[in-house]
């Protein structure tokens, strides 16, 4: 699907196309929650990445690596909660972006904090 007609449309209305079309707000809102994550002094790490159009959870261990899908709660991300759905149920995942874009992960009841 082209997008070429909604924003020559924004544009023409005299509207901004990067806050009038969802699919740019959603790939900038995206765009910040990518990157790694770790605990309290580095015990775990995770990844956040983009596979498409939609973010995967990836836990790399000794043992092997994991990757989990995460499922927005709004269609739009207008906040920045997701849930993993493990066995006919949902894990909460939250992510809280401060003012001054700072990004925090929280998986159920773990704490992450981005590092890059």
């Amino acid at each position: 699907m082209s997008l070429v007609p909604a924003v020559v449309l924004a544009y023409l209305m005299g509207k901004d196309p990067l806050k009038e079309i969802p699919v740019f707000e959603i790939e900038k809102k995206m765009g910040v929650l990518v990157g790694e994550y770790e605990s309290y002094k580095g015990i775990v790490k995770v990844s956040i990445v983009r596979k498409g159009g939609i973010l995967f959870v990836e836990v790399k261990e000794k043992l092997g690596a994991e990757s989990f899908p995460l499922v927005p709660e709004s269609d739009k991300l207008e906040n920045f909660r997701f849930y993993i759905p493990m066995s006919g149920t949902k894990m909460p995942v939250e992510f809280v972006v401060d003012s001054l874009g700072k990004v925090d992960l929280y998986i159920e009841r773990n704490r992450f904090h981005k590092i890059r």
